[in-house]
């Protein structure tokens, strides 16, 4: 009994052991938006192939160059007979003559040596008829190199905006799911609150009831958005051309601070018109373009806020707060002080109040 009773001390040891190192699961690697889109740039499959394209094109244009150089053929042959051969001639067969007697006049054996013999063939070609066709070719093969850039480019872009697309649609996910955590835990607190109530008789059973309904649904929505995160994250890893069971962790924009805004390289610019006008003349300037009949009563002094507010309730109360914000610009002067803007966008020139009105008509 005792011995059996030390076993099972031992496996219940060693089983929180070997069940961790069994689940132990890699660390996520924590990706920023620029990491990401480097990094499918780098490894994704389709721009992979779409490279592959472009060097293939490159060859085609080498091939396509070497048609006009001149060609160079030698052709080399060697033979050797496997036994040697002899032919034999009797005298006179090939007749007898006054003149010359018998041919041939003696019995006669010809023999043919086995020996190696070897025939050498060379040749130089400069094509001249097919230079203009060879031109027209390398042409051709340098506009499908052309062709072949710009699908890869194409291809490039299109893959950038999927990883964009796909990075912000998991930290959507991500809000999204910790957003449906804080409802489960309201819900839960909710569900307790209400069953105590419901024990007290101070609270309707339907109510407890709803509330678990709620709840409910709220789970189905966390395993729901679970699945579509996991998802989202195989498609994201498939894009950057890696296991798409890698884990990963991608950083919140919303988390980053102002330190890691490159600063220096950031600017405001100021966009106004080449004139100033005060906003009396540009009401004037309005009605001139449009033929409108305005009359207009000066004020020596600007009214308070208060009486804005009761005059506007009475002719745009559901723009009130639009209103009451643009009469209180009205203290403060908005005109450029720097025209850094002109020379950052020597192609954008500002136009005139009378041809900005009639553009805008």
């Amino acid at each position: 009994m005792t011995k059996r009773l030390v076993t099972w001390c031992l496996l219940a040891g060693l089983t929180p052991g070997v069940a961790g190192a069994q689940t132990a699961a890699r660390p996520a690697e924590r990706l920023s938006l620029e990491q990401a889109v480097q990094l499918a740039v780098a490894h994704n499959r389709q721009l992979g192939s779409a490279r592959l394209q472009m060097a293939s094109a490159d060859d085609q244009i080498a091939i396509a160059r070497t048609r006009r150089l001149p060609v160079f053929s030698t052709e080399a042959q060697a033979s050797q007979l496997l036994s040697p051969v002899s032919f034999s001639f009797p005298a006179g067969s090939f007749g007898a003559f006054p003149a010359t007697g018998p041919i041939p006049s003696t019995d006669t054996t010809i023999k043919v040596p086995r020996q190696p013999t070897v025939y050498v063939q060379s040749s130089v070609s400069q094509p001249l008829t097919q230079l203009i066709k060879a031109n027209i070719g390398i042409a051709s093969a340098v506009t499908g190199r052309e062709l072949e850039g710009e699908r890869a480019r194409a291809t490039q872009l299109t893959v950038v905006n999927n990883v964009k697309r796909l990075y912000f649609a998991i930290l959507q996910t991500q809000s999204a799911l910790a957003a449906t955590e804080q409802a489960i835990e309201l819900y839960r607190e909710l569900d307790r609150t209400l069953q105590v109530r419901v024990m007290q008789r101070v609270a309707l059973r339907s109510d407890a009831l709803d509330v678990q309904y709620r709840l409910a649904q709220e789970q189905f929505s966390l395993t729901s958005r679970h699945n579509t995160l996991a998802s989202q994250k195989e498609q994201l890893n498939q894009l950057l051309g890696r296991d798409v069971t890698t884990p990963i962790e991608l950083l919140d924009i919303s988390t980053m601070s102002a330190l890691d805004v490159d600063l220096p390289s950031s600017q405001i610019y100021e966009i106004g018109g080449p004139e100033r006008l005060s906003y009396l003349d540009l009401m004037r300037t309005y009605a001139d373009v449009h033929d409108l009949t305005r009359f207009f009563v000066p004020v020596p002094v600007l009214p308070g806020v208060d009486l804005w507010q009761r005059a506007l309730e009475r002719v745009a109360p559901e723009q009130l707060t639009v209103w009451l914000r643009l009469v209180d610009s009205l203290r403060n002067d908005t005109t450029v002080q720097d025209d850094t803007a002109l020379a950052a966008f020597p192609d954008v020139r500002p136009r005139p109040v009378v041809e900005a009105l009639r553009a805008a008509a």
